[in-house]
């Protein structure tokens, strides 16, 4: 499998720069996991509330922030553990002084329903 190296690099999500992510495995079917790092500059947030079909979680590295669960808000900090379900809606904000940083994992290139041809 050839590297890519512009995948270690951070890139603006949605074209914003105060949002960076940073790929940390390969997007490639042999990895049916995604982990990366979300960055948020202070006052920086999701343009929108997402929802995603697989679970997911993620550790909070640095800053601080609120995080959207459903129709709950949570304050979040450097080591909280968040755990999502499947269609959960959510949505981040970065509060404090400091950019805010977490390491997020999912299940990638995995069909939702398991393998269809079993």
């Amino acid at each position: 499998m050839k590297s890519d190296t512009s995948r270690s690099r951070p890139h603006p999500l949605d074209g914003d720069s105060d949002l960076q992510f940073k790929c940390l495995l390969p997007d490639h079917p042999s990895f049916d996991f995604a982990v990366n790092t979300m960055v948020y500059q202070p006052g920086a947030s999701l343009r929108m509330v997402e929802m995603h079909v697989m679970e997911h979680g993620l550790i909070m590295l640095e800053g601080s922030g609120v995080y959207r669960l459903g129709d709950s808000w949570y304050p979040v900090a450097a080591g909280d553990f968040i755990w999502m379900g499947p269609w959960c809606p959510q949505w981040f904000g970065a509060l404090g002084k400091v950019p805010a940083k977490y390491l997020i994992y999912k299940n990638w290139n995995r069909h939702p329903l398991g393998d269809a041809k079993k």
